[in-house]
């Protein structure tokens, strides 16, 4: 990179990610260095050691599931995150579906079911909207109360099943999906209007 900068020869990133340009119909400089990003499949995750989730309600929901997970199958799902083995997420009305590739030649396919919130919770959750304002919750500003009532982290109440043999779980790749779903929430709390 020193080398390129020094010579004045531009830098061309090379990437699959969101909004990239195919490398096939971009304009290159003829002369050019090009950078290209970790190559592979799968969905990369921020967090390189330790827990995953950044806020008290993402924790709490982490730790409910790894509570009936065991050691190793939180070690392995925790390493299977780090290394995109989660090859991707979909959010959907009370449910999230996510392919993780394993021992088998397909990916296994993992399902997270969400409780509709409890009937007890739908004062709090609009006395935190009018608090808040449904539009900026709606882009993301939401606090610790509302989206525990969102995202419920109760003995169990989120349902889970995984294709893999290992049942009845959680499994690792059951935690490696719950690895992923935490950082995307932390960073994008209002996909838990979509849950």
């Amino acid at each position: 990179m020193r080398w390129a900068v020094a010579e004045g020869v531009p830098v061309v990133a090379i990437d699959n990610t969101p909004g990239s340009v195919p490398l096939e119909t971009a304009e290159l400089p003829r002369e050019c260095v090009l950078l290209f990003g970790q190559e592979g499949p799968g969905v990369p995750v921020a967090t390189k050691t330790g827990d995953f989730g950044e806020h008290q309600w993402s924790r709490r929901w982490m730790a409910d599931l790894e509570a009936r997970a065991t050691r190793s199958a939180i070690t392995s799902g925790r390493s299977a995150a780090r290394n995109r083995w989660v090859l991707d997420v979909q959010i959907g009305w009370q449910k999230v579906v996510a392919h993780v590739q394993g021992s088998q030649p397909s990916p296994f396919e993992v399902t997270f079911d969400f409780p509709p919130p409890d009937p007890g919770d739908v004062p709090v959750i609009e006395g935190e909207l009018t608090k808040v304002g449904l539009a900026a919750a709606l882009a993301g500003s939401i606090d610790d109360a509302l989206a525990t009532v969102l995202l419920p982290a109760v003995d169990g109440q989120t349902r889970h099943s995984c294709s893999c043999p290992d049942q009845p779980g959680p499994c690792l790749h059951a935690i490696a999906v719950a690895c992923v779903l935490v950082e995307r929430l932390d960073k994008s709390p209002q996909d838990l209007f979509r849950m």
